[in-house]
Parts: structure tokens; C-alpha cells; sequence
């Protein structure tokens, strides 16, 4: 049998840290807790209780420890009353209820600080204290096969910059200069975002359309559709530049300059805005050949080189297309974007399975904080 409560009436503060987020340490014995979504480490172990630590200052950010921690003073640290709330039952409500108490939580016209009086509103659904345990157990069952994911994809992430690094700077110093190429004498098609007076306007952006690609969809070597853009396919056909095609490359000009991403079979015919350049095309450079060496560490280098300006940094393409591109044998280009590829489809199937992972954790807690859905203990 389920009742429904204030969070406040289960809940209580502990003591008010007097730490600061300088005291955190890079191998610290103890989990230590600020205003951030990772925890950071101390030498301090102030709290002995199982807690939750709030973020009270910018973004809604909750944790859960069970054992020895310390904590910053911009932070809130609460108990429940464990005889009728489970403290991990209570930590996944929170972190459930995230996009709420930032919208409506946080208050403020600069940096926006919690409302504690929001927190302790909240009405909370309680099933019987097993049911709590056992649903908290299959939460944190999902999330420590979402973080065993993340922790390999990281793995492979690092080994794939290190094999980046190890190819391409191998590459730079077995090639003479005479074999490096400038990128716009490789026979590509080069077109950058500036569209001048046919860029869109504010008014001109759709609820559903063409998507319309910013840096900020460019992730991890691919297009995230998170917060994706949309014109109208009017003002698609005006913009003819940025029509994309199978095979694509696009590097960020402006703000993550030489980010650098593939576009995805599914956003052929899609568009770009003016901080992206799209590559495609020659019959002198592998295509994935040129995608990895424009993200190894080594070509960064050399297009932060070409960067201009000072408070605002861009990438000219009349800079772009002077940038060095080691050309060796076509069979050795094939070769070594292959076995980069390889690598690449590995972390992203991680990512993807992490990422639906996350969204079946999402429908679950739904359907179990609610009280809709019951569990059997």
C-alpha cells in the first residue's frame, strides 16, 4: 500500500559543511561532494551517515554515498527518516525529479541558488519501505551497468587517441614535407556555413523540417539530434551550400574550432549553419583516412595554427584549404582508416548501448516512483 507525503516531512539537514571546493585532492581517501555532477576527493571524512548531497548553486545536481565522505559548503546534505524512506529510494526521487527543480527550484537573476522550501514541498509517493529497497536496487542495478559502459568506452576512447596520436605523428615524421598536400589542392569540395543575407533568421526556424546542424550537434565523430534545429524545406532549398551528402565531413569553424564529424546516412540532405565546413570528395585522399587524421591530436595543432582573432577565434576556409594533409599510398590510407573505423564503431556501439540504457532507466523510474508500477518483494 502506497502513501503520499511531503519530502520535508522525511527528510532532515545535517550539519553545514565548512569546506571548500579548493580542499578537494586528486587522490583523496574519501568521496568529496560540490556543486558539480562528478565527486571529487579529500582527505576529510566529515559526514559518517547515509546521505544525499544537493547542489545548491547553478545546475540541480543530487548524489547518494554510503560510506565516509565530506562535502563543500555551497552543497546541502540530507538524512531521511529510515523508517519510512529509504535513503537511495529518496536519492533516485531527486534525481528523477531533476529537469523540475532546475526550472522551478532554482531561483535568482545571475547564478541561481535552491530553494530549499521547494524541496521540502514535494509530494512523494511512498510504497511499503521493502518495495523502496528493492525498487532503489533496480535502479542502481541499471546504473552500474550504464557506468561499467561508460568506464569502457572511455578505455577505448583513450586507446583510440593514443593510436592516433602513434599513427599520425609516426606519419609526420616518416613523410618528407613534399608529401604533405595543402587540403585544397586534394581536389574536394570545400563549402563553409556563410550564407550571408539567406542565413536564417530567428523567426525562420521550424517546430519540423530539415535539420539544421550546429557545432554543438557535432559529438564524438557523429551528429547528436539532441537539441537539433529545423528549417523549413524553403528555406532548405535556399541554402544550397550546405546540403549534405553521402560521405561528408564537417569541422567546426567557430567556437570548438576543428571539432571534427561524419555525417550519418541518416542526415543526408540535412543542413549546416555557419559555424560548420563540409568536405567531400577527391580521388587523392581515403575519406576516412582524412577524418581521422583531421581529428588526431597532431592536425589540431596545426589548425589551431590557423585559427584568427582573439576574444572570438575563428577558421577562415581561406585558411582551412592551406592546411597540411599527408598523402601516402592509397593502400596505406585505406589500411589505416579501416582500423581506425573499427575502433570508432566499437565506442559508439558502447555509447548507443549506454545511451539506451539510460532511456529504459527513464520509462522505468517513471512508472516506479509514481506508484504505478509495483514490484514483488
Amino acid at each position: 500500500m502506497s502513501e503520499e507525503l511531503k519530502l520535508g516531512e522525511l527528510i532532515h539537514e545535517l550539519p553545514k559543511s565548512k569546506r571548500m571546493a579548493k580542499d578537494a585532492r586528486d587522490n583523496g581517501k574519501y568521496p568529496f561532494f560540490v556543486c558539480s555532477g562528478t565527486a571529487k576527493r579529500s582527505d576529510y571524512d566529515d559526514y559518517t551517515e547515509e546521505a544525499i548531497v544537493l547542489s545548491t548553486g547553478g545546475s540541480a545536481y543530487a548524489h547518494y554515498c554510503n560510506t565516509k565522505f565530506s562535502a563543500s559548503g555551497d552543497t546541502w546534505v540530507l538524512a531521511t527518516e529510515k523508517s519510512k524512506l529509504d535513503t537511495r529510494f529518496a536519492y533516485y526521487f531527486l534525481e528523477h525529479r531533476k529537469k523540475s527543480i532546475q526550472e522551478e527550484g532554482f531561483q535568482g537573476s545571475g547564478l541561481k541558488h535552491l530553494r530549499k522550501d521547494f524541496i521540502r514541498e514535494m509530494d512523494i509517493v511512498l510504497p511499503t519501505l521493502p518495495e523502496q529497497k528493492k525498487i532503489a536496487e533496480i535502479l542502481s542495478g541499471i546504473d552500474r551497468s550504464i557506468q561499467a559502459e561508460v568506464n569502457m568506452a572511455s578505455k577505448i576512447t583513450k586507446q583510440y587517441q593514443g593510436v592516433l596520436s602513434q599513427i599520425f605523428d609516426d606519419v609526420s615524421k616518416q613523410m618528407p614535407l613534399g608529401d604533405y598536400l595543402p587540403l585544397g589542392d586534394l581536389g574536394l569540395d570545400i563549402s563553409d556555413g556563410n550564407y550571408s543575407a539567406k542565413y536564417p533568421s530567428a523567426s525562420e526556424f521550424v517546430e519540423r523540417g530539415v535539420p539544421f546542424i550546429r557545432a554543438s550537434n557535432m559529438k564524438e565523430g557523429t551528429i547528436d539530434d539532441k537539441d537539433m534545429r529545423f528549417i523549413s524545406a524553403t528555406k532548405h532549398q535556399e541554402i544550397t551550400k550546405g546540403h549534405l551528402k553521402s560521405g561528408d565531413i564537417l569541422i567546426a569553424n567557430r567556437g570548438e574550432i576543428g571539432k571534427t564529424s561524419r555525417v550519418p546516412e541518416r542526415h543526408i540532405g540535412s543542413n549546416i549553419n555557419a559555424q560548420v565546413v563540409r568536405i567531400n570528395g577527391g580521388i587523392r585522399i581515403d575519406s576516412s583516412f582524412l577524418f581521422h587524421y583531421l581529428s588526431s591530436p597532431f592536425c589540431q595543432k596545426l589548425i589551431d595554427e590557423l585559427t584568427t582573432g582573439t576574444a572570438l577565434k575563428q577558421l577562415p576556409i581561406g585558411n582551412l584549404v592551406k592546411l597540411l594533409i599527408p598523402v601516402p599510398e592509397m593502400s596505406m590510407q585505406i589500411a589505416t582508416g579501416g582500423a581506425l573505423d573499427s575502433m570508432q564503431r566499437v565506442m559508439n556501439a558502447i555509447t548507443e548501448k549506454s545511451r539506451k540504457r539510460s532511456q529504459l532507466k527513464h520509462a522505468l523510474a517513471i512508472e516506479l516512483l509514481s506508484g504505478r508500477k509495483r514490484v514483488s518483494v
